[in-house]
């Protein structure tokens, strides 16, 4: 494993030349430029990002890059997990994508800021299980070529809407989910707010992001009529809320689950934590067993999985 955070790009081609070129474990990169730009053209800039990109490995198992300010002409093949912002692998001057680093055994793909991954998700294997496009936003013109690149195998998929609303989804994507889709979350950038979206049957594991349905008029209802109606399939829902189930700020996170889960209450001993509406908390008692109640939540993914791994 090498990890080099917030570097600058001036001499790291000379470290990334040690590594071996085929193989490598893991390699995590946070690089910029700001500190080069007073010293260094444009050009200069330019050929330095290319003899990095020349001097990186092959090929690595597992790769996380990180920039906002660099674009990389060439980056390793991936067998594993890569992670990416965006602006790495597509010139947003030019459009021009880096030569594929996605291999046929990759299993995990995570982009990052920037624009819609359209060239990218073109190109992505049969192995994948998880896809994540966190702030990656989509458009509504980007829908269909999301439906095309849903793989057989994918289980798990996290989606940023670019102001999607929940008919945009139903329309394009009620009868196109993977087959084996297990985890969903539509909690990032989505207008769920005068209906909410159509569940694939397969879900077991869904976060969404319900405050501006319940500041919504009439919104109560809506999403009691909504939980009531999720798919038999449901074992647990993440509900992102806020303190007072009425503003547009998050600060809360309402997680219910099937079965009694350690060190949680069961849903008759709610207290009151959370200031849900009677017909949303109704609802959820009669799908859910136990609840948590959390504040000042951080959106990791990663956290989530870890607590429900098991489990799930």
């Amino acid at each position: 494993m090498l990890v080099f955070e917030y570097c600058s790009i001036k001499g790291m081609d000379l470290v990334m030349a040690a590594l071996p070129r085929l193989g490598f474990p893991y390699l995590h990169l946070v690089l910029d430029t700001f500190d080069m730009q007073d010293s260094f053209t444009i050009e200069e800039q330019d050929a330095m990002m290319a003899q990095l990109a020349n001097s990186l490995p092959h090929s690595v198992q597992s790769l996380a890059v990180f920039s906002h300010t660099i674009w990389l002409p060439r980056v390793p093949l991936v067998t594993t997990s890569l992670t990416i912002d965006m602006e790495v692998i597509l010139d947003s001057k030019t459009l021009r994508m880096t030569p594929n680093p996605l291999a046929p055994t990759l299993t995990h793909l995570v982009l990052k800021q920037g624009r819609a991954p359209t060239p990218l998700l073109k190109l992505l294997p049969a192995s994948l299980v998880h896809l994540e496009l966190s702030y990656v936003n989509l458009s509504r013109d980007d829908l269909p070529v999301l439906e095309r690149s849903f793989l057989p195998n994918l289980a798990s998929l996290v989606l940023s809407g670019d102001g999607l609303t929940a008919a945009d989804l139903d329309e394009q994507l009620t009868d196109a989910w993977p087959p084996a889709l297990t985890h969903l979350d539509l909690s990032l950038g989505f207008e769920f707010e005068g209906q909410l979206p159509m569940i694939p049957p397969t879900v077991r594991v869904l976060t969404m992001d319900l405050a501006r349905a319940l500041k919504s008029v009439g919104g109560d209802a809506k999403v009691a009529a909504w939980i009531t109606n999720l798919p038999p399939s449901m074992r647990v829902l993440k509900l992102y809320l806020d303190s007072a189930c009425r503003s547009i700020m998050i600060d809360v996170m309402l997680t219910v689950a099937q079965v009694r889960m350690p060190g949680w209450p069961r849903m008759h001993e709610w207290n009151d934590a959370v200031d849900l509406p009677a017909a949303v908390w109704t609802a959820l008692a009669a799908r859910f067993g136990s609840f948590d109640v959390s504040h000042d939540v951080d959106r990791n993914a990663a956290e989530w999985a870890r607590m429900f791994g098991d489990f799930l």
